[in-house]
Parts: structure tokens; C-alpha cells; sequence
């Protein structure tokens, strides 16, 4: 333990970076305990939550492929839930990534601090179920689809592509009828499936 005087080593020679990541890292362990999880309406606690699902993941021995994917996937669902869902906000065509981030970063201080996103994640031994909630009103998913999910905005920036990219890679994705809640699926790929495709 530190004395007053001196910074305990777990902080010493740390940039204040640092500190705020591992900062935010212990706070979506401790949200992430169990398989019900209401995360907060903060941004920029995502992906250090995407983060606690690539550990989880690599606990019960998900291939490397499976996890990157996976921790893509759960980024864009939480991601959309926290932005679309809660905050009820869109990205402007041509608006400057910057700008819609500051506006998102608006809108958190307003109302976002008020909403949580609720998640059940359910790890089993061949596969995992997770269950998305948000607290808004919810849309019209079959409005939100293209034909074409590879014509859509590739960059993550563009926080434009969850529903296609999730259909994509999950084996199930069921909204319910509201709109503000998402199941999906995926199946642990085996040994086998593993080198076939190979």
C-alpha cells in the first residue's frame, strides 16, 4: 500500500492513459460478473467490455479466428445499443466522424449517464447466446437491412453496419418485435472445422 508520499507500484511510471485504461478495464470486470451485465450508456467503456468477451472466449478455448470475430460482432451490437438504442442517435451523410463522436459525447453527459445497456451472455460449452437490450424505442429492422451487406461502410468509424455484419457472422440473430432487443448465436467451431476450412 502506498504511503503518502509515493505512488504504489501498480501505478508508478504509468501515463495517465494508462491509468484511465486500466481503469476502465476493472470496471467491465466488475460489470461483467455472472451472465447478467447492465452496462452503462458510456462509449468509451465498449471495448474494454468487447474485451471481457475475448477473455471469457479464450477461457473456454475459442479459436483465435472465432474470438476477433466474436469481439467485432458484440462490438457492433453493444456499440448500436448504446448510440442508436439509448441515445437515439444517427450519423449525418458526410458528417465527419469527429463531429458525430462529439456529438455522441454530448448526448452521454445530457441523458446517455441515465440509460443502461442490459446483456445477457450465456457461454456454453459449444456455443454462446447473448441477449442485447437497450432502453430506447426501438426501429424497424427489416428498414435497416440492404440487399447487399458488402455495399455498406466497412470502417468501424462509420458505426452504420451492425444488423448485416451480426447477420453475417452469427448463426442466429432474432430481434424481438419492439426493436430495442437482439438474440444471437454462434456455434463453437470444432477441431474439424477448423481444418476443413482450412
Amino acid at each position: 500500500m502506498a504511503d503518502g508520499n509515493r505512488p504504489d507500484d501498480t501505478t508508478a511510471g504509468k501515463s495517465e492513459d494508462e491509468l484511465k485504461e486500466e481503469a476502465l478495464m476493472n470496471r467491465a470486470r466488475e460489470l461483467c460478473q455472472g451472465t447478467s451485465w447492465k452496462i452503462p450508456n458510456d462509449h468509451e467503456l465498449a471495448p474494454d467490455i468487447g474485451l471481457v468477451v475475448v477473455e471469457k472466449l479464450q477461457k473456454a478455448r475459442w479459436s483465435e479466428d472465432d474470438i476477433g470475430l466474436m469481439a467485432e460482432a458484440f462490438n457492433e451490437l453493444l456499440t448500436n445499443a448504446m448510440i442508436h438504442g439509448n441515445l437515439g442517435l444517427r450519423k449525418n451523410p458526410g458528417e465527419p466522424t469527429q463531429k458525430f463522436l462529439q456529438r455522441i459525447k454530448d448526448a452521454e453527459r445530457s441523458i446517455g449517464k441515465s440509460t443502461s445497456v442490459h446483456i445477457t451472455f450465456d457461454l456454453g460449452v459449444d456455443s454462446v447466446t447473448i441477449v442485447v437490450m437497450d432502453e430506447g424505442p426501438g426501429f424497424d429492422v427489416s428498414s435497416s437491412v440492404t440487399s447487399d451487406p458488402s455495399r455498406e461502410p466497412v470502417s468501424m468509424a462509420e458505426m452504420g453496419r451492425g444488423v448485416s455484419f451480426t447477420k453475417m457472422y452469427f448463426d442466429s440473430i432474432v430481434y424481438n418485435g419492439k426493436g430495442n432487443q437482439v438474440t444471437v448465436m454462434k456455434r463453437k467451431l470444432s477441431t474439424k472445422d477448423l481444418l476443413s476450412a482450412e
